[in-house]
């Protein structure tokens, strides 16, 4: 499976591109102590591995085919009272995309499990966890930066999987197949995971990770306990007993595009190159940082010449740029065709003589104010006074032919949303939680008294958001995460956007409603209700093969056409 970015739009993007930017790891030399739990060696594939449910072995029961020369992970399982095995030998090998597991399990009641989603560790299944960082802190635990993967095979509900990490379940969609043995007393399981969703990066350096499989057999009273280097399911998660796993040093792939960074003294970020073998393609930029931090504080999209050359630019400014700090940042880009993403760091440093909130200047007419009110841009920046019929507009370069242009041009029209100095809207940019609540103040105009309502991050709020925030909070159309925090910066999921529209809509959504779509069981159940009921009353659509896509990042463009859908609802319904 290459690696490959699409659209922004697409399933998983931002995923493959955090994974292609993110991960610390213990250096091939690094002294590593075991603390006697197992160790193994993760092969490098010679190519992409067939994901069919078939792990070969010869007659003596050692890998073959595909999996020749893996290392196993054996699990020992137990006998139990009827001489039936329990345990499993598990294979892994790895290419530039991939983590591949192969799992030979011997379960005299295989494939048995009835759950679904979040529920399939109760049954049937193999647990694998990872720890791709800070390899010499094991605690009676595991750390956030931890994924969990969770893989199964059911007769009755097919391959099933989640991850979970940071404290939250994604469902990824990756390939997995099951097949139960001839004899019915076991079962084979394969799977490709995406070396994205581990943090893992470059395996072929001869990286280190902390590893342990789990066998769990739903039919027996010892559900759970049979663990490579672990005894007992309160101990599975114990980062201090997980073993060592090292990644074979391989070749890398060949790398078909090129990259360069600068920052000029009005702290403008230029990031340019050139592909090779492709052309005239999307070439999509992941901005993260500060300090290898790897989470997302800009995201664009262009399109590649005849010649294969790009050039993304833009300001970096607390308005641009969410959480533009002072550190280093890591560029990754990455487009169709690209075998291979490319990362570049560069060190940036706020203040002068960059403003805070660049004006916006607009053909034919003034700056705009840059007090954080109505005259402001979506992100901040400078635009034009007064809300309805504007006068003077930007010509917005770069929306003809998209598909969310109408839509576009009637919210910069009422001032909902504004282009940049640069005459462009930036229709598939992501869009961060302190944009939207700007938008939706605008179309809205909340009535609730401004204030941060205690968030904990109150200080990290821009400006310019300051107010919205507080008033979209005080209407009850926002809120904040567990911690207190609101996030300003962070880019908007679509869950996220869908309780917010509907909230901002004042309907109240059956709370035992789930949405028809092929991935409702990966929407938190807090937010199927509001998933459902925006999909209803036609506020949101799905995004191909009839697929929610709850984590995917909003942007600017599908904020712009919700916020026209919702004014033309309320227009409808009288409000």
């Amino acid at each position: 499976m290459s690696r490959t970015f699409t659209r922004l739009k697409t399933l998983g993007v931002l995923s493959l591109l955090l994974g292609s930017a993110g991960g610390a790891f213990a250096g091939p030399g690094q002294a590593f102590a075991a603390d006697g739990a197992g160790t193994a060696t993760v092969k490098q594939a010679s190519g992409a591995l067939s994901i069919d449910g078939v792990v070969e072995t010869d007659e003596g029961g050692a890998p073959a085919g595909e999996w020749v020369g893996a290392d196993a992970l054996t699990i020992a399982g137990v006998t139990d009272g009827g001489g039936n095995a329990h345990g499993a030998a598990i294979y892994v090998k790895y290419d530039a995309d991939n983590l591949y597991v192969g799992a030979v399990i011997q379960d005299p009641t295989p494939m048995i499990n009835e759950n679904t989603g979040s529920n399939i560790w109760n049954g049937d299944n193999l647990e694998l966890f990872f720890g791709t960082a800070d390899l010499a802190n094991k605690p009676d635990g595991m750390l956030p930066s931890d994924v969990q993967v969770v893989i199964s095979g059911s007769v009755s509900n097919g391959a099933q999987s989640y991850v979970f990490t940071n404290g939250n379940f994604a469902f990824p969609a990756f390939p997995l197949a099951a097949k139960r043995a001839a004899d019915k007393k076991g079962y084979t399981l394969e799977a490709a995971i995406p070396l994205g969703e581990l943090g893992l990066t470059e395996p072929w350096d001869g990286k280190q990770m902390l590893m342990n499989a789990v066998l769990n057999d739903g039919g027996s009273s010892g559900r759970g306990q049979w663990g490579w280097t672990t005894t007992g399911e309160t101990k599975k998660k114990f980062r201090s007993q997980w073993g060592l796993a090292s990644l074979e040093p391989g070749t890398a792939p060949a790398q078909n595009i090129t990259a360069d960074v600068s920052v000029s003294d009005a702290n403008m970020v230029t990031v340019t190159g050139q592909t090779q073998g492709v052309a005239g393609k999307d070439v999509t930029l992941l901005v993260t940082g500060p300090g290898g931090t790897g989470s997302p504080v800009y995201v664009d999209q262009t399109t590649s010449d005849a010649q294969g050359r790009y050039s993304f630019r833009f300001p970096m400014t607390s308005a641009s740029v969410a959480g533009a700090d002072a550190g280093i940042y890591t560029a990754t880009v990455g487009g169709e065709g690209v075998a291979r993403p490319a990362s570049v760091t560069f060190d940036f440093t706020p203040g002068s003589p960059a403003p805070d909130d660049p004006p916006i200047v607009y053909p034919g007419g003034g700056g705009g104010s840059t007090t954080g009110g109505a005259g402001t841009g979506d992100d901040g920046s400078g635009g034009q006074t007064g809300g309805g019929d504007q006068g003077d507009k930007p010509a917005l370069t770069d929306i003809a032919g998209h598909w969310a242009a109408d839509a576009i041009q009637r919210a910069v029209a009422l001032g909902i949303v504004t282009g940049y100095e640069d005459e462009t809207f930036r229709p598939d940019r992501a869009v961060t939680r302190g944009e939207f609540a700007v938008m939706l103040s605008r179309a809205f105009k909340p009535a609730a008294a401004a204030g941060l309502l205690g968030f904990k991050d109150a200080d990290a709020v821009p400006a310019w958001a300051a107010d919205a925030v507080g008033r979209a909070a005080g209407a009850g159309w926002i809120g904040g995460y567990e911690d207190g925090t609101f996030r300003a910066g962070q880019p908007i999921t679509r869950a996220e956007l869908a309780a917010m529209a509907v909230r901002a809509m004042g309907w109240t959504p059956e709370a035992s409603a789930v949405p028809a779509f092929a991935d409702a069981a990966a929407i938190a159940p807090w937010a199927r209700p509001y998933a459902a009921l925006a999909a209803e009353k036609g506020l949101m659509n799905g995004r191909g093969g009839n697929l929610f896509v709850p984590g995917g990042i909003t942007t600017r463009a599908e904020a712009a056409q919700l916020l026209i859908r919702m004014l033309d609802a309320k227009t409808t319904e009288g409000g």
